[in-house]
């Protein structure tokens, strides 16, 4: 995927994810991942997108997210509102790589 985003657009996505730690404590992350159909698994070197032979739709292969996404943000905190305005603030504003957050 490098050598194609150095000619070529490459599609990413954002994404979050948060995991309960203990009581009032969760691990909140969020960052990018490769949804890209071209991809292909960084390990395996198998393609990440097929052909559902039923709905002809294309889905993602199953894959563990920790393969394919780049954390940019990382909380260890309560899970409240205030949290999301104030860290992930940056995070979720950025819809394009062209923000500050990612360029």
């Amino acid at each position: 995927m490098d050598d194609l985003a150095t000619n070529e657009s490459v599609k990413i996505t954002l994404s979050s994810d948060v995991a309960d730690l203990f009581k009032d404590r969760t691990h909140v992350s969020a960052g990018v991942k490769t949804t890209d159909t071209r991809g292909v698994h960084p390990v395996k070197k198998q393609p990440l997108y097929c052909i559902d032979d039923e709905t002809k739709e294309e889905k993602i292969v199953k894959i563990q997210s920790s393969k394919m996404c780049c954390i940019l943000v990382i909380a260890d905190a309560r899970d409240k509102k205030e949290l999301y305005e104030e860290v992930f603030k940056e995070f979720y504003e950025c819809t394009t790589l062209n923000c500050h957050l990612l360029g």
